[in-house]
């Protein structure tokens, strides 16, 4: 924790202490031996206390300071400190002075884990705690050999320290904190022993807490009991886990293998799967799964934990459903590694009436059904019975049912949005504090303007070049823009500027630490967590139209068929002439009227209106040659097998008052050609960088693979297809978007080509970002969807850190740095690692907050019909179906079977009509159901339409999920789902503005007085209405 420049600067005035030390060596060839030993310690006189108060010390070199803030500064032991690591962790608890002694006895005792989370909170400079080197310090420094044991050298070494920061900082208070264990007569006694005096100002760690942080006590009591070992003196109920050294032993022979063990969701209670990451001598192949059957089997491992696992003799193995093979199965027989982790839970809904004047033992139920019960003792489950609350887990005894655990904090009542929220954050592990005071100190100011020297040194586009940005409404980090231009023969040239973030965030400066630790900005429903502080990532960074800004330029020019003639790449300085939203960007490819475009251009108010018309003109022209190229350029992937791969994106609309939050409408995306023309520029961006920086680093260049995915991750998709009676070849990519393409062409079922789309992209793995030097082939490098050789992420670096460092290769490549920047294969790969991490879980974050919305408007909805939907099927389960609704990219469970047996039927005499639960019998076939009842029988086929009603299971404990309810046994025909989408059309006229100006909501026209003349309407009686309805009457089969 000392800095290089620390040590050399205080060369000149070090001190060598030396230490002789005889030892005698036995079973030598001429008897006993005495060997003499000296050690030299090295002592300084310049180590600065790192107190704001001290004005004696030079503090130039320091990187971190107490707090000014704090009334007293403390030094806790190291017994205290190692225990309550996180009470000492907790926000509120200031000015700790972490001695080298203390840090090192917790390094001994509890390994690298706990001793890097001291070095995180040391870094964090709003804790306002430092690390001080007493032991190379000269006025600190207690020889070894002056104490008989190492126990009470440390203490001699605490105490030494303790005195010399007391007689340094004069009158200003310092506790030593001491474990409740210890005694205050014991420390005091040593003091007088060294000192001649028992001036010392020792108190126990709860009695400062109950004087100083009185609502931390609840945290104390909580980790006190639960690391009092329970002396339960019961059966035990699980194996014991076996050592490091004989797991270590039984993976090198071949015995045991190791993964990390996955729970299902589904069956949480009963089915785990481990995933081996490499063969490891085992008789499996590699990425081989493992199935951990039942609790016993699990012995205690927790979702996430790397573990050891015995495999079962084949004859115990599993039946694959399909009968098709055998999954392998075993037991856990140690845990490897246990990652720290907290965990959101609530306490029971129903409880006795505790006693708040003591602590009682409560079972606590995990947000994540993954996690089994933890056991915690608190006296606060009363108060905080409808709140939910951070636990962490301690230890999970073999004769204990539960894991037991500690309370940590509450995070607000069950149900507000900003608890929900931060549930949802923290069950990723993507919840930060806000940026610190030193990083922000890092930053320019918000007024920044370029440097004219800074100007010099690259290419300036201010007058050269068109350039705008076309992002979505209220888009406040833009990281891209375009420019255009036709050459006079006719070869384009395609300019793509990207912000110049790696000249504000230096290489191993405290923001680029952070930006690299929290790898990407989290896009949530209602808000977004940024990756970078708000001055770069909104304004300094961000490419504003009509402001002069730095960017990294990838310019190409291209043939009039888009053939790559030559590229450059560089540090540029642009002037965006226009921030434009993908809705005004079509519309000025449309030809819309002007009148109506310009009032949606900022930068056209108050011009004048010849000028208007020239500006536009100019601007049509650039975005039309765009959409060309692209065009171009998407027909060669296209060719080459790139797929078409869709979701259903819905546009949440919410109204937040402050005091409360509602959902008005879901909408689901209008997708235009300008969203294709924006991305397909983007990759061909990323395209050319990838081979530029693979072609200078081909050891440690930073590109993103898709792996090809294996052929059974295609039978959801091929069951369904078979269902419909339709062929799709999974050879290849191209093959599969051919299959894909033929069908859309004679494809009167739009809903069902986006299940099919749907269930391609479940049956992709995820991409991933990679170092080169970590793969064998550069066949290895290809992505799967984009039909690409090399590829890699360049264009988004204000939120997502690898196109940073992809920025620093690119210019390093080019020799266009600043500054030396060292980059190596391990270097990257272990920073991939980490950014593929936080972009699976900021994805998840973002999937689980989307659906807490929906959620949340389906159970406020209070009209029937938008509830009654039509759904697909895409699985057949043992007690039902898994349905899609296309519309809102909703997922479900639609149970044909309940609890008690009973099987979905109509009434008699109310065939499809009324649905209720009777006595029959549900039989599961690979593609369809068969359900038999007294007085009939109906069949569901994969990929069926169904007319359901959605409701919202909204447990109290758990994410909610959506329950699909039957309303129609028999599918709905072609005609019925289109009738159905027609009346819930709704029937209100949209707003219209009192100047006809374009209303551009979130994504999607509303309708505006050009779009109610020109487009077509969902209005009743229009042209478009006439047109459906005849439709669907020919649909109809004609009466017999």
């Amino acid at each position: 924790m000392i800095t290089d420049a620390e040590l050399h600067k205080s060369m000149c005035t070090q001190y060598v202490q030396k230490n002789d030390r005889l030892f005698y060596l036995k079973g030598t060839r001429i008897g006993r031996k005495t060997v003499s030993v000296v050690r030299e310690q090295y002592l300084r006189t310049d180590i600065c206390c790192h107190s704001p108060l001290c004005k004696r010390c030079d503090h130039s070199f320091s990187n971190n300071f107490l707090s000014k803030d704090a009334i007293q500064y403390i030094i806790p032991t190291a017994d205290l400190l190692d225990k309550y690591f996180e009470v000492f962790n907790q926000p509120g608890i200031e000015g700790i002075i972490v001695l080298q002694t203390v840090a090192a006895a917790v390094k001994t005792k509890s390994g690298y884990k706990a001793h890097n989370k001291l070095k995180d909170l040391l870094k964090d400079d709003r804790r306002g705690s430092v690390y001080f080197s007493n032991e190379l310090y000269r006025e600190t420094f207690v020889d070894r050999n002056t104490a008989k044991s190492k126990d009470t050298w440390i203490k001699r070494l605490i105490l030494t320290a303790y005195k010399w920061f007391q007689e340094h900082l004069e009158s200003f208070k310092l506790i030593l904190l001491i474990d409740d264990h210890d005694s205050v007569e014991e420390w005091q006694c040593t003091c007088k022993e060294i000192f001649y005096t028992r001036s010392l100002n020792v108190m126990h760690f709860h009695e400062y807490l109950t004087c100083f942080h009185s609502s931390l006590i609840p945290n104390y009591d909580s980790l006190k009991s639960s690391l009092e070992k329970e002396q339960s003196g019961g059966e035990a109920l699980y194996s014991i886990h076996l050592s490091e050294d004989d797991i270590k032993l039984g993976i090198n022979q071949g015995i045991y293998v190791s993964g990390i063990l996955n729970v299902n969701k589904r069956r949480a209670a009963d089915t785990a799967f481990i995933k081996l990451h490499q063969n490891q001598g085992s008789v499996l192949p590699p990425d081989s799964k493992i199935l951990i059957k039942g609790a016993i089997n699990r012995n205690r491992a927790i979702h996430g934990d790397t573990v050891a696992v015995r495999l079962f003799s084949q004859s115990e193995w599993e039946q694959k459903r399909d009968n098709e093979g055998l999954v392998p199965t075993g037991e856990v027989v140690g845990v490897v590694d246990r990652p720290s982790r907290e965990y959101v839970a609530v306490f029971p809904e129903f409880g006795g009436g505790a006693n708040t004047n003591r602590a009682e033992k409560v079972l606590v139920v995990p947000f994540d059904i993954r996690i089994p019960k933890i056991r915690i003792s608190t006296h606060l489950a009363d108060e905080l019975r409808n709140h939910r609350i951070l636990v962490s887990v301690d230890q999970w005894d073999k004769e204990s049912q539960y894991p037991s655990g500690h309370f940590i904090s509450t995070l607000g009542p069950v149900g507000h949005i900003e608890t929900e929220t931060k549930t949802i954050l923290l069950g990723y592990a993507l919840l930060s504090l806000p940026f610190s005071k030193a990083q922000l100190a890092e930053l320019p100011n918000q007024d920044w303007q370029v440097c004219p020297e800074e100007v010099s040194k690259r290419r300036d586009l201010r007058q050269s070049h068109l350039i705008y940005s076309v992002d979505p409404v209220g888009c406040e980090d833009i990281d891209d823009a375009l420019s255009i231009r036709k050459k006079k023969n006719g070869n384009f040239e395609l300019g793509i500027h990207i912000a110049d973030v790696s000249y504000f965030v230096k290489p191993g400066s405290l923001v680029d630490k952070e930006a690299l630790s929290r790898a990407t900005t989290v896009y949530l429903a209602d808000r977004r967590y940024d990756m970078l502080p708000s001055v770069l990532s909104s304004n300094v960074c961000s490419l504003w139209s009509e402001v002069d800004r730095y960017a990294v330029s990838v310019l190409c020019e291209l043939d009039q068929d888009c053939n790559l003639l030559k590229v450059w790449y560089g540090r540029t300085v642009i002037r965006s002439a226009y921030k434009l939203t993908y809705e005004v960007a079509q519309a000025i490819a449309d030809g819309c009227n002007t009148d109506t475009i310009t009032n949606e251009i900022k930068e056209l108010q108050n011009v004048d209106h010849v000028k208007v018309k020239e500006r536009l003109v100019e601007l049509r022209e650039s975005v039309c040659h765009l959409m060309h190229v692209a065009r171009k350029l998407h027909k060669k992937r296209q060719l080459a097998g790139a797929l078409e791969l869709e979701g259903t994106e819905v546009k949440i609309m919410i109204r937040n008052t402050g005091e409360d939050v509602t959902v008005e409408e879901i909408l689901p995306k209008q997708p235009l050609e300008i969203h294709e023309t924006i991305a397909e520029c983007m990759i061909y961006a990323n395209y050319l960088v990838a081979k530029k920086i693979y072609e200078v680093f081909p050891s440690c260049s930073l590109l993103r693979c898709h792996p090809l995915p294996t052929s059974d991750r295609f039978e959801q998709l091929l069951s369904c297809a078979s269902a419909k009676g339709l062929r799709i070849d999974t050879s290849s990519n191209k093959t599969l978007s051919q299959s894909l393409e033929n069908y859309e062409k004679d494809c009167r079922d739009t809903d069902l080509l986006k299940v099919l789309r749907r269930l391609s992209v479940y049956a992709m793995k995820n991409a991933l970002y990679f170092s080169t030097g970590s793969l064998s082939t550069e066949q290895e490098f290809y992505h799967y969807g984009l039909a690409l050789d090399f590829y890699t992420h360049f264009t988004s670096p204000i939120r997502r850190y690898a196109d940073l460092m992809v920025h620093r290769m690119l210019l390093s490549a080019v020799g266009d740095t600043y500054e030396s920047f060292t980059f190596g294969p391990d270097t990257v790969e272990q920073a991939c690692r980490h950014i593929n991490e936080k972009n699976l879980a900021s994805k998840f974050a973002q999937t689980d907050s989307s659906e807490l919305f929906q959620a949340m408007y389906f159970m406020n909805l209070e009209h029937e019909m938008k509830t009654t939907m039509d759904v697909l099927v895409t699985e057949i389960r043992d007690n039902g179906l898994t349905v899609f609704t296309p519309k809102y990219g909703l997922q479900g469970m639609l149970y044909l079977r309940d609890k008690d047996g009973k099987v979905a039927q109509p009434q008699p005499g109310q065939q499809d009509v009324s649905i209720a639960f009777g006595e029959g019998d549900l039989e599961c076939h690979k593609d369809h159901v068969i359900v038999t009842y007294k007085g009939g029988r109906y069949q569901i086929y994969l990929l069926d339409h169904l007319l359901v009603k959605v409701d919202v299971d909204m447990p109290r404990a758990h994410k909610p999920s959506f329950v699909f309810s039957l309303l129609k046994c028999s599918p709905l025909k072609l005609y019925e789902v289109l009738q159905l989408k027609e009346s819930q059309v709704d029937r209100k006229d949209p707003p219209v503005d009192t100047e006809n100006s374009m209303q551009l909501v979130l994504g999607g026209y509303q309708q505006s007085a050009a779009n109610v003349e020109y487009s077509q309407s969902p209005v009743q009686n229009s042209l478009y209405w006439l047109v459906t309805k005849l439709r669907a009457m020919s649909l109809k089969p004609s009466p017999r």
